[in-house]
């Protein structure tokens, strides 16, 4: 009987190990890559509304692999009902070269149903197959 309730204490144990890792995965790739689910949310059912970039910033960021540019920028949209909401990119590779001159026009996709998710559009996957890939590849590059 010991030998049986020490198995099902052993099972318990690694049950609950193993919740807690597939739990602390999934928040290090939200930290690192965002929500891949708002994402896919836009893609199927975003909407767009005019914005303006009114803010740009870049940085060089150094690494084993050298020393890259990348750049951020905020924004804000209002939506049809007059409401208003703001939002800013993750780093984008490449330096800004000056082409974008605050403000500057943009359209943004956002959902209709939380306008707090939005991305400029243009930006990120824009069909369900390409973020399929888009993520597949991430993980495995990530942690090849």
């Amino acid at each position: 009987m010991s030998i049986q309730k020490s198995k099902l204490h052993d099972s318990a144990k690694t049950l609950l190990w193993g919740t807690a890792w597939i739990i602390g995965a999934c928040l290090y790739w939200n930290y690192l890559f965002g929500n891949p689910l708002e994402e896919l949310a836009l893609i199927n059912r975003g909407q767009t509304a005019r914005g303006f970039i009114i803010e740009t910033s870049e940085d060089i960021l150094d690494s084993d692999q050298g020393s890259k540019w990348v750049s951020q920028r905020t924004y804000n949209y209002r939506l049809p009902d007059g409401r208003e909401f703001a939002g800013k990119t993750g780093d984008i590779p490449g330096q800004l070269k000056g082409e974008i001159k605050e403000p500057y026009a943009i359209e943004v996709e956002y959902l209709p149903d939380n306008p707090v998710v939005s991305r400029i559009k243009g930006y990120g996957n824009d069909t369900v197959r390409s973020w399929m890939w888009h993520n597949v590849v991430s993980v495995a590059w990530y942690f090849s």
